[in-house]
């Protein structure tokens, strides 16, 4: 693709996808990607479709890490085009789905996360957006960490002031370079009446080290598509995941390794709590290409259910083309052991203080994956949803 210099190759392909989102056809129960949620939760008229800039979408909190480059995603195409042009869109591509093409044609704001080759963060990076003003926000973040580069990144979906229902749409694609290590840590907090839709992938490079943590809080309906590609020999890619649900809330996650480069290593590890009607579905899929041999690959999900009236989904898939490889994969869900809470109640712990706990045992596994500061504040968000359990 020719590029031109004034960066309206990217106009060109944003109209395109809007024309996609058009000719796309609507999701459908009979997709197993949306077996398990009702695609229509996601269906907007298209007048409420706002693609007005709104440069405070996604805000930088505290600062900036020392050599790190923070960049608007269009002003980026136009002067950068040499650093977006080959990425945008290559991991989570607008002919994914309905929902990928009409992020790309309407995001409202974008950013640019660029590590340079060998540099070091010495703190993390927080990317806040507090969710207000239009009923439907739409962003993305494209992240390239260069090779020998190390990098945080907490992205928060917080609460904002809008009050009914508002939509979100979120992408995020991450390449990581050869021996590069990215975090990236997912916070959604949402208000309650809001769903999110957030589809998320890594494209890690030879020796790459990949860690995606996520913890889904709040809003009514969030629907997530996060994995990884292990392109390049070497690389490995961790997958945690936190959700805390209560009331009617749905929480779909489906995360996908597909492993192309032989001697690579992905892991999933999902803890889910729920209370009250929620439902948590969790779909994790493992893809090993034909020629990736000796591949290590583990999933694990384990819903704890501290109602009977709540429910839980635990789906493992795995699609193994090569005999040189070790895949295992388990699941568990069961409310917390009575002799558990007696134990503690018999010290004096009372009743909901043991529950809590417990639950913070249960999760801190996830936690722990996470710098010292970030896993403050992820126990923090945890403490606030506990006190509304």
């Amino acid at each position: 693709m020719s590029v031109a210099a004034d960066g309206s190759w990217l106009e060109d392909l944003r109209q395109l996808a809007w024309e996609w989102y058009h000719d796309a056809p609507e999701p459908s129960r009979s997709v197993h990607l949306w077996r398990y949620t009702d695609p229509a939760i996601f269906r907007i008229p298209e007048q409420i479709i706002d693609a007005t800039p709104r440069p405070g979408l996604i805000a930088p909190e505290g600062p900036i890490p020392t050599g790190i480059e923070v960049l608007d995603l269009v002003e980026a195409a136009m002067s950068r085009p040499e650093l977006v042009r080959d990425r945008l869109g290559a991991a989570v591509r607008p002919v994914a789905g309905k929902l990928e093409a009409l992020n790309f044609a309407r995001f409202q704001h974008g950013l640019v996360v660029h590590a340079p080759a060998g540099v070091v963060a010495a703190t993390p990076l927080t990317l806040v957006s507090k969710l207000g003003g239009p009923r439907f926000n739409a962003s993305r973040i494209l992240v390239i960490a260069d090779e020998d580069s190390d990098l945080t990144i907490v992205r928060s979906y917080g609460a904002g002031d809008r009050k009914g229902e508002i939509q979100a749409n979120g992408v995020i694609e991450v390449f990581a370079g050869a021996r590069a290590h990215v975090r990236l840590i997912v916070i959604q907090d949402l208000q309650p009446e809001a769903r999110l839709h957030l589809a998320q992938r890594t494209v890690a490079d030879r020796d790459a080290r990949v860690e995606t943590i996520v913890a889904s809080l709040g809003g009514a309906v969030m629907k997530a598509d996060i994995g990884t590609v292990l392109a390049g020999k070497g690389a490995e890619s961790e997958s945690w995941g936190v959700v805390v649900g209560d009331g009617a809330q749905h929480f779909d996650h489906h995360t996908v390794h597909t492993h192309t480069a032989g001697h690579t290593r992905s892991r999933f590890n999902y803890k889910t709590v729920l209370k009250g009607h929620a439902r948590s579905v969790y779909t994790g899929s493992i893809r090993i290409e034909k020629d990736a041999a000796n591949c290590e690959a583990y999933q694990e999900n384990r819903n704890l259910m501290l109602e009977e009236t709540a429910h839980a989904d635990s789906i493992p898939e795995l699609e193994i083309l090569n005999n040189e490889v070790q895949c295992t994969h388990g699941a568990t869900m069961g409310p917390i052991e009575p002799e558990y809470l007696f134990y503690l109640e018999s010290r004096g712990i009372p009743h909901d203080d043991a529950v809590r706990l417990f639950v913070d045992g249960f999760v801190t596994p996830a936690f722990n994956r996470v710098p010292p500061a970030v896993e403050a504040s992820l126990r923090g968000h945890l403490a606030g949803r506990m006190e509304r359990l």
